[in-house]
């Protein structure tokens, strides 16, 4: 940071932020910038553009600001997100000496997360995408071979996707470090993936060419293209094939992790072959587990009881 790490009197909040969105851009972490960046913009919003000291910063005015987002209609994860960047931010001020430590505005934020609607579609889906003629649709059937691969290489992530490169597969293996995580990952070719792969063989160092050696491409702005475009191709994709809700590149990754659990794959296997970092994370992709199953195993549990008077 290029202030001052002596206490300083009178370094404005926003401002504060801003620069830490410009420090974490500097690094090359283009999403934690803007979402630092966008948190900057909604707390001068909420101070009608006027920005105040960090010394400022109080228990009321976090209050205040959380019912602002809240107003908003923002979603819960959402408001969570920039509260915890805001509270991100004020602590590294603490850090660098710009505010007393004893100063605890954020000391009662209790940020819990809100449920999330239920990603995962049925293998039966799956199915209905892979074996679709879109041969009408060559961009359709692009996205559609990509989110089976997906599916099929353990719910890989579009972004790791997008990055594989000739490098990444060894034989009958596709080895390679999650984007996110930096977990490493490894995924056994079946035979369906070879045959995407096969089908997309290409001279360039990616297994899969979406434009990624565009000279003076900015990568994090070509990443986002991309996977806005997939994502259109999958909407349209979801509506051809009768699927009831949206489908978007993270479907394909929760849909995995479901038909694994139903299938008794254990907790931990599904984790690893994800990249999460722990089980926790895992068992929140899969806290939406169809309830028909729920249902089915607690019928195998109690079902002794169903001839008995009672």
């Amino acid at each position: 940071m290029r202030m001052s790490r002596r206490r300083k009197s009178g370094v404005l909040f926003g401002q504060y932020v801003q620069a830490c969105a410009q420090e974490k851009r500097e690094k090359g972490s283009r999403s934690a910038a803007e979402l630092r960046a966008a948190t900057a913009r909604h707390f001068l919003r909420f101070q009608r553009e006027k920005d105040c000291p960090i010394e400022a910063i109080s228990v009321p005015v976090v209050q205040r600001f959380t019912g602002y987002l809240q107003r908003m209609g923002l979603a819960i994860n959402t408001v969570n997100s920039y509260l915890s960047t805001l509270r991100a931010c004020y602590n590294q001020a603490v850090g660098e000496g710009l505010v007393a430590s004893g100063h605890h505005p954020f000391a009662g934020l209790r940020l819990r997360r809100g449920e999330t609607p239920k990603r995962a579609v049925g293998v039966e889906a799956v199915q209905a995408i892979a074996s679709t003629d879109w041969s009408d649709a060559p961009h359709l059937r692009w996205a559609a071979d990509l989110a089976v691969f997906s599916f099929a290489a353990q719910g890989m992530p579009f972004v790791d996707l997008l990055e594989l490169r000739r490098a990444n597969l060894s034989g009958d293996e596709i080895s390679y470090l999650r984007r996110k995580t930096g977990a490493p990952i490894r995924v056994g070719v079946t035979p369906f993936l070879r045959k995407v792969l096969d089908k997309y063989d290409n001279p360039t160092p990616f297994l899969f060419d979406m434009g990624q050696q565009e000279v003076g491409a900015d990568r994090y702005r070509l990443r986002k293209r991309m996977l806005a475009r997939y994502n259109r191709c999958l909407a349209e994709i979801g509506e051809r094939v009768g699927l009831p809700q949206k489908l978007t590149s993270y479907v394909m990754r929760h849909s995995w992790a479901s038909a694994a659990l139903e299938r008794d794959v254990s907790m931990a296997v599904i984790s690893q072959a994800l990249g999460h970092t722990s089980e926790k994370t895992t068992r929140l992709y899969l806290k939406a587990l169809d309830q028909t199953k729920m249902n089915r195993e607690n019928e195998r549990v109690v079902g002794f009881l169903d001839g008995m008077a009672c």
